[in-house]
């Protein structure tokens, strides 16, 4: 670890997040961010994104050129298969954590349902969030583990869009790294500056769950990020294990010598 200027945490705060990879789905930094210990993220170790599968030559090549070294992929088996990952398995190290937050079958029930009362649809994604903490924590404890085993080069994180799973295993490693919880809201609301309802998601939507005709609103309630969504995530932890904190020691077993370890990699000391 080294000492940062005032210059250097300034050029930080006003970095682009987002990273142009030609073809890529929401592609962002996931580092730099100031902790509450007043140290900040390492800039170009951690990155976050939806599906790699229109990533075009051009694209690869920028992407190679951030020295990735793991990809983590928590899509299901049948998101893989539609959308596989244009890398050789081992170029870069790719580990699968299969994750299904509510299930495909509830999220065709909705959509099929379309409920036009937007307080159900964000109940809905709600309960998808403390799911992915009462259901998934062992999915979790395996994202920290090919984080932990990821000694040299940048860690990728990614699912289909980039917002849910990824959302939240991006939080909890800003959490593991000391930063506040403002920041952390802060970079999971990014999601919503940079998704494409339109482009991207309606016609997934449509091919996925067979619904031909939803309203754009409610696929912006499902599909975009709310902070309730990632608070209700956190409030399930602190049910369970009393903090974030505690969820990061006791549901995803990380002692102190892991989370010292994620620091020294990920964190620069000021």
């Amino acid at each position: 670890m080294c000492c940062g200027t005032v210059e250097d945490d300034i050029a930080i705060r006003h970095m682009p997040r987002v990273i142009d990879i030609e073809g890529g789905v929401y592609f962002r930094e996931g580092g730099g961010y100031q902790t509450v210990a007043g140290d900040r993220g390492v800039v170009g170790k951690l990155f976050r994104c939806g599906t790699l599968t229109n990533v075009t030559s051009t694209g690869l090549r920028t992407f190679r050129g951030l020295d990735i070294r793991h990809i983590c992929d928590l899509r299901r088996e049948d998101e893989r298969v539609d959308d596989p990952t244009p890398l050789p398995p081992e170029d870069p190290k790719q580990t699968v954590v299969s994750i299904d937050p509510g299930n495909a079958r509830s999220m065709q029930q909705l959509l099929r349902n379309r409920p036009t009362n937007g307080d159900q649809r964000i109940k809905f994604m709600v309960a998808i969030h403390e799911d992915l903490v009462h259901d998934h924590t062992e999915n979790y404890r395996e994202v920290f583990a090919a984080l932990l085993g990821t000694r040299d080069g940048g860690f990728l994180v990614h699912c289909t869009a980039g917002k849910d799973r990824t959302g939240l295993a991006v939080a909890l490693i800003l959490a593991s790294l000391g930063v506040d919880r403002e920041s952390i809201e802060e970079d999971y609301l990014l999601t919503n500056s940079v998704i494409d309802f339109e482009g991207f998601i309606l016609p997934r939507v449509r091919q996925r769950y067979g619904s031909s005709s939803p309203d754009l609103e409610m696929i912006k309630s499902v599909a975009g990020v709310r902070v309730e969504y990632l608070r209700a995530s956190f409030h399930a932890m602190e049910k369970l294990y009393s903090s974030v904190d505690g969820y990061l020691e006791q549901g995803l077993g990380l002692d102190a010598r892991d989370l010292a370890e994620l620091q020294r990699r990920y964190v620069v000391t000021t």
